[in-house]
């Protein structure tokens, strides 16, 4: 695996995490989702 590999490795994670992922505690919204929400307040 070359480093070009594991930054785009790295990069999807990231964006999977913060753009996909629906964790049990925000109320079924996503990171991105939650922090516009609690920002919009």
């Amino acid at each position: 695996m070359s480093l070009t590999d594991l930054r785009k490795l790295v990069t999807v994670y990231v964006d999977r995490f913060n753009n996909v992922r629906i964790p049990r505690n925000k109320n079924g919204l996503t990171p991105v989702e939650y922090r516009h929400q609690t920002m919009a307040a």
